[in-house]
């Protein structure tokens, strides 16, 4: 209507110009031509936008008309004078942007005061307005991923929950504190949007945010030039290890030592870093150096231990297991511990399906392994013990791996034995998958074919 009034004023005007005399002059002829023409087009114009504009409001002249408006959304609709209308629904649409999403809870409606639902009959009185009452909530959506930890989610004071992986609302620009459990002590990390944050310190959401809390088991390696003995009986520092070589182990299915191919020797790959070495001396003069954990074979407690910096002076005075394809197995006494930060590099080398090797000298295992089994005197697998549990727990199988590892690599390693393990909450899952990265992720040298 505003448009149609504008052209008609224009059109008016140029009208009124072209006729006054200082046009009907010979020397204006052209000008006023053009001018003529120009007024003619205006007028064209006028007649259309008054015809398109007077199309559109004719139909509804005697008619009232209500609008419906809120929340970004408008709307309207004409009505017979004295007749009532159902009124609709607000079709408020909520909305994500990079940053924040917005979502509208609609009530009803208010009409010169008055509130309505929506589905009731209003009789409008003329142009009215109908103002949706919404509440509108403004949040940001928070995904969590985590690794051998977890990680509560406070809003304020309100707890939201606590999380290992999933997406959470909260309200935008609302205070936000985070409160990190770890499995391990080993290099925890707790970030938002890749800043490191610190449990238990609030902050204020401004944005959908990504949070990844995170640790890991110790590393519990072997220093370059651990010595390694194969299965001729010869040595090779733990660093020169090549896919092919066969290790001396202890099979402790038949309570002898035999011989098993390298499976992976994992960290083999990374740079030197600053690692708890600790230096276990040993009553025979042997010195064997782990970096953060090893386990070794205790002949005190017949068991393999975890030993760490913080339980490894209570390990003096047991016997540990040597072997020698020589003289077989021995023991020798824990003399003395030294623990010391140094920058080296670190190798822990996995053997198929035994996961134990000789390293100078002392029988150790694997230290990201769980000691599934109980022993015999002769260090045997306890197979009555194993037979319990079996019946008890039962055993995993191929099915259970099938999305993480291949047919051939399953057979490569005791996953089966791991189920009792793990149910009698010894070990979980998660550790378990956390191996497999480190033997078959980057790091780590490997061999995929059982022999």
């Amino acid at each position: 209507m505003f448009l149609c009034i504008i052209t008609v004023f224009c059109a008016v005007f140029l009208t009124a110009r072209m006729c006054v005399k200082e046009y009907v002059r010979r020397d204006y002829v052209c000008t006023h031509t053009r001018y003529s023409v120009f007024a003619y087009v205006m007028l064209g114009l006028t007649v259309f936008v008054c015809a398109f504009n007077l199309s559109k409001i004719l139909p509804h002249l005697g008619q009232n008309k209500i609008i419906y408006e809120g929340g970004g959304y408008r709307a309207w609709e004409y009505v017979k004078k004295g007749e009532s209308v159902t009124l609709a629904e607000c079709n408020a649409e909520d909305y994500e942007t990079e940053k924040y999403g917005m979502d509208y809870t609609f009530y009803g409606w208010e009409i010169n005061g008055e509130r309505y639902a929506a589905g009731d009959e209003y009789t409008p009185k003329g142009w009215d307005t109908a103002t949706a009452i919404i509440d509108k909530y403004k949040y940001c959506n928070i995904s969590v991923k985590s690794y051998c930890a977890s990680v509560k989610i406070y809003a304020g004071n309100e707890l939201l929950g606590t999380f290992t992986e999933g997406t959470i609302r909260v309200p935008y620009g609302k205070q936000i504190m985070l409160k990190a459990s770890y499995t391990y002590d080993y290099r925890r990390a707790l970030t938002v949007n890749g800043t490191p944050t610190a449990s238990g310190e609030p902050f204020e959401i401004e944005e959908h945010s990504q949070i990844q809390v995170s640790s890991q088991d110790p590393t519990g390696c072997f220093v370059g030039g651990t010595l390694i003995t194969l299965a001729d009986g010869s040595v090779k520092a733990v660093e020169d290890l090549k896919i092919g070589d066969r290790l001396l182990v202890f099979n402790h299915e038949t309570g002898k030592l035999d011989s098993a191919p390298l499976l992976c020797n994992i960290h083999a790959n990374r740079s030197a870093e600053l690692h708890k070495v600790i230096e276990l001396r040993f009553s025979n003069g042997t010195t064997l150096k782990i970096a953060d954990e090893h386990f070794l074979f205790d002949k005190t407690l017949n068991s393999y231990v975890r030993i760490t910096e913080a339980n490894a002076s209570e390990f003096k005075g047991h016997s540990f297991v040597t072997a020698d394809l020589k003289d077989g197995t021995g023991a020798v006494t824990l003399s003395s511990v030294t623990v010391r930060e140094e920058l080296t590099k670190i190798y822990n080398p996995v053997t198929v399906w035994h996961v134990n090797a000789v390293a100078n000298g002392m029988l150790t295992y694997s230290a990201h392994m769980a000691d599934l089994f109980e022993y015999d005197d002769d260090m045997k697998i306890d197979e009555k013990a194993l037979s319990a549990d079996v019946e008890k727990y039962g055993l995993f199988t191929y099915e259970d791996f099938k999305e993480y590892v291949s047919k051939e690599e399953y057979e490569l390693f005791p996953f089966a034995y791991y189920k009792p393990a793990i149910l009698k909450g010894e070990y979980t899952f998660e550790e378990l998958l956390h191996i497999l990265e480190l033997y078959y992720g980057s790091e780590s040298i490997q061999l995929t074919q059982r022999g």
